[in-house]
């Protein structure tokens, strides 16, 4: 692929390039991180690159859209959460799996409804709501006939792909339907989201510059990455809920900016290559996101598609 670049770059295939950043899911953990790296450097790649840069998906998307710090929130098949200061250093928040986390993502959406759905039949917890549209979706989804039919798909035959893309049509029951308890469940996957940007701005690190608004509209950025966001009118009532103030050492956020990208994670993924090898790559970060919200405190809410 790089080699493949380098010729529509006009650059000899042979030769280095000077440094290549790379933005990967799972870029930062050990040790599969450091036997990617050994890989690239070793001896069957040393035409690749001269040096390398290796982050996570997070740290290359804001990259693409600042160089001055923000907040990644990512909502896609999983959940991650990641808070950048102007200095470099950063503070986390899930990206545990879907095992251990994912709270907000489609895979726990499509979870929670088959949760609810199963636990209503059981008798476990009824849901106030009607499952009536979640039954139908499940069953759709999976080709099944009945609850025991889905033990083969989450454990057997487990695909948590497969699962995620349930969210697709729990969304288009809210957003068409108007299904309340598909309403409701995108409501809860807001509100943990939102308290995934309480949880990295109350870390005693933060960047007080973040809070006060280092962003072109004097807002606290969170470039939001995922196709849950598509689904903002879903999850806005919730996720405005989850990053107040509103317990013990939460942190009050006056102003708040949703970003999407416009741009691939790789222009991210360059600056910061061209970073670690102390060259300013001239990348016009704004250009490649559009805000989709904005709120400050005392102030209507924004929502907007102009560019950013």
């Amino acid at each position: 692929m790089v080699n493949e670049c380098k010729q529509k770059a006009g650059l000899d295939a042979t030769l280095p390039i000077t440094s290549l950043g790379l933005s990967l899911s799972g870029g930062y953990e050990d040790p599969s991180c450091s036997k990617l790296l050994k890989g690239l450097k070793s001896e069957e790649f040393k035409n690749i690159s001269e040096n390398y840069y290796l982050c996570n998906d997070t740290k290359g998307s804001l990259a693409t859209i600042s160089d001055s710090g923000g907040i990644v929130l990512i909502a896609g098949t999983g959940s991650n959460c990641l808070l950048i200061n102007p200095d470099g250093s950063s503070h986390g928040c899930g990206g545990w799996g879907h095992q251990l986390g994912d709270e907000g993502s489609a895979y726990w959406i499509s979870q929670k409804a088959m949760k609810t759905l199963f636990d209503h039949d059981d008798g476990l917890v009824s849901s106030q709501l009607p499952v009536d549209f979640i039954r139908k979706a499940v069953y759709n989804h999976f080709a099944i006939k009945g609850n025991m039919d889905i033990l083969e798909h989450m454990y057997t035959s487990f695909d948590k792909s497969k699962v995620a893309k349930l969210c697709k049509e729990i969304a288009r029951g809210g957003l068409e339907e108007n299904d309340p308890l598909c309403c409701q469940i995108f409501k809860e996957a807001g509100h943990h989201l939102g308290r995934h940007v309480q949880a990295v701005v109350r870390n005693k690190k933060t960047d007080k510059s973040l809070l006060e608004g280092s962003g072109v509209n004097g807002c606290l950025q969170v470039v939001c990455v995922g196709s849950v966001w598509k689904s903002w009118k879903l999850l806005r009532n919730g996720f405005l809920t989850g990053i107040e103030a509103d317990k013990p050492g939460d942190v009050s956020i006056p102003a708040i900016e949703l970003i999407k990208l416009t741009g691939s994670a790789a222009y991210g993924a360059a600056f910061l290559g061209a970073k670690s090898i102390l060259y300013d790559l001239p990348i016009k970060h704004f250009k490649y996101g559009d805000s989709f919200f904005m709120e400050k405190k005392g102030e209507p809410a924004v929502v907007t598609v102009t560019s950013h």
